[in-house]
């Protein structure tokens, strides 16, 4: 009986307990080409504890990056630990950078090694970066944020405007994994941040210490080929691409002035929807209707135009078409490309799953041959003109 009472305070004691002040917690993750070949540079943004002991630096001044190389994952983890003289905590980790060069040259083999960690998410969030991902995760915002915060403000944006859609770490493992579906990741850029400030420095765009601040954005996205990063939308097709898969609902769209060419007319989606429907013949050849549906309202009118005489047809069919118009744009660059990034395939092994077996094997090229038939119904629902002043009088 002593024994079973002694054995019991061992049982509930804390000798394998990790204190999170002897642990390197990391926010962000960049990966790139190394200096060597077939190795890889990691980078990496660590949060050092507070000398209250609490984890989590808020300011930038506690926001440490830390660069390794190495032939792997495993072993830059390991390498990190000399540099950092405390274990990395990965739980913490909010997104991961693929830099330009490795991203265009297949993120295939850094996938299997983030694969292999059991304390990296899969709900993290995953971007490229239009040049190194070190330089991301080094900039320094200027604005009061570190760049980690700064890009959990852009994930936030995401859902709420068409300027990107966010993919996380299952997301690239699963399309990877089986055909019918690639990968659209936002590309983070960084630019010069003019500063205002009293207290700066704003004719040279450096803050008080000489820092050059780099403000970090996300405008355009990346289209990919299975691992391989092959071709950029701009922030127009970026916005019509957002919408078709229905990352978001919200957006607006400038389209001329169907009675003054030298004006033009704003519009503000209500609801997007979109729909396919695929039919598939012996020879493998596959016909998808892709049908549009959006409700808008009217923000501004620039030129001539009189709501009440021409109503809203005029503005429907331009918007229509011109939609239309954008649509079979993005669809080019797809098939140019292999990048079904609309998930067409995805959407045949759904619906018709007998029909995908025959084309899975060889949908990237059957992708290219695949007629893809745009039609778009648009439909004005209000406005937020004011049509007639009313007149004041005395």
């Amino acid at each position: 009986m002593a024994f079973l009472v002694l054995g019991g305070f061992l049982l509930c004691g804390c000798w394998d307990q990790q204190e999170i002040t002897e642990l390197a917690a990391v926010t962000g993750l960049g990966l790139d080409p190394g200096s060597r070949p077939n190795t890889i540079r990691m980078s990496v943004q660590i949060s050092p504890p507070s000398p209250a002991g609490a984890a989590g630096g808020v300011g930038g001044s506690r926001l440490r990056t830390i660069t390794v190389e190495a032939a792997s994952l495993g072993e830059a983890m390991v390498l990190l630990q000399s540099r950092t003289r405390r274990e990395p905590f990965l739980q913490h980790l909010g997104y991961v950078v693929f830099g330009e060069e490795l991203a265009k040259t297949g993120i295939a083999g850094v996938i299997a090694g983030l694969q292999g960690s059991a304390t990296v998410r899969g709900s993290v969030s995953v971007f490229v970066a239009a040049g190194t991902a070190a330089e991301v995760l080094q900039a320094h915002s200027g604005i009061g944020h570190t760049p980690g915060q700064d890009v959990v403000d852009l994930l936030g944006n995401m859902s709420n405007a068409p300027v990107g859609r966010s993919v996380n770490l299952n997301d690239v493992i699963n399309t990877l994994t089986v055909h019918g579906n690639e990968l659209a990741i936002p590309i983070l850029e960084l630019t010069p941040l003019r500063l205002e400030a009293g207290d700066e420095k704003p004719e040279v765009g450096v803050g008080i210490d000489d820092e050059p601040y780099q403000e970090v954005l996300v405008a355009r996205t990346a289209l990919f080929s299975r691992d391989k990063w092959v071709q950029d939308l701009d922030p127009y097709l970026t916005q019509v691409f957002i919408n078709l898969v229905g990352a978001t609902k919200s957006g607006t769209r400038t389209i001329p002035n169907p009675v003054d060419p030298a004006g033009k007319v704003v519009v503000e989606y209500e609801s997007f929807s979109t729909s396919y429907k695929a039919t598939i013949n012996d020879s493998r050849i596959v016909e998808v209707q892709l049908q549009v549906k959006i409700k808008t309202r009217i923000l501004e009118i620039h030129g001539t135009y009189d709501l009440r005489t021409l109503g809203f047809d005029p503005i429907n069919s331009a918007l229509s078409q011109g939609l239309a118009s954008h649509i079979e744009e993005l669809v080019v660059i797809l098939k140019e490309h292999q990048s079904d990034a609309l998930g067409l395939g995805q959407m045949i092994s759904r619906t018709r799953p007998k029909d995908w077996s025959k084309l899975e094997s060889d949908w990237n090229e059957l992708f290219t041959r695949t007629d893809i038939k745009v039609s778009v119904s648009a439909q004005v629902m209000a406005t937020n003109v004011i049509n007639k002043y009313f007149e004041i009088k005395r």
